[in-house]
């Protein structure tokens, strides 16, 4: 067998990411060098590290197609009982009930919470005085009746007359941001076999 037979038999990793990049509309260096027939040692650095750029957000888009199913659950079936069970929780009987207000990265002045996490806008998180780090407790909004699940992760709210602060995110999902307070009820649940 001669020697360009031979080299055409070969597995080239390097034409994948041809094939990849031909998807895409615009052509770039990659593109072009692949089609002149180089190979990957042919290739700059910069094409390499493209490439491999390129190949990351193609995998990093497939872990949120993952991930963000389980994400949505948890906010569709919070509210409901059999939701809960769903998720393995259950209400204690413990329930407070008073005014809701919403934070954000912005009116609290950073990402820094209390439990040394960071704080994020659309995370299903709040703020609650005396409730211990990682409770999930459901807020209901009285104003609509909706409700969410969310984790104690933080400290607050610090203005007389208000028994949590959830993110903007969850205030979004309750339809309250634009009021800013809203009369709520908390209710704090518990994983399957505990009781408190």
């Amino acid at each position: 067998m001669n020697a360009l037979r031979k080299q055409a038999l070969l597995p080239r990793p390097w034409l994948f990411a041809a094939r990849l990049r031909l998807m895409h509309s615009r052509p770039t260096k990659l593109h072009d060098t692949v089609a002149k027939n180089k190979g990957p040692h042919e290739m700059t650095k910069k094409d390499q590290a493209r490439t491999l750029f390129r190949l990351g957000s193609i995998l990093g888009v497939a872990g949120l197609v993952l991930v963000l199913p389980g994400c949505a659950l948890l906010e569709q079936i919070g509210g409901t009982s059999s939701g809960l069970a769903r998720l393995g929780l259950r209400k204690t009987g413990q329930v407070h009930q008073g005014r809701m207000s919403w934070y954000s990265v912005g009116t609290n002045g950073g990402t820094q919470t209390a439990s040394g996490e960071r704080f994020s806008d659309s995370g299903a998180t709040a703020a609650h005085k005396t409730l211990p780090m990682g409770t999930m407790v459901e807020v209901t909004n009285l104003a609509n009746d909706r409700s969410s699940v969310v984790r104690i992760n933080d400290r607050g709210p610090f203005v007389p007359g208000r028994i949590i602060d959830v993110s903007i995110g969850v205030a979004r999902k309750l339809d309250f941001v634009g009021t800013g307070v809203t009369p709520c009820r908390v209710e704090v649940l518990t994983s399957g076999g505990e009781r408190s």
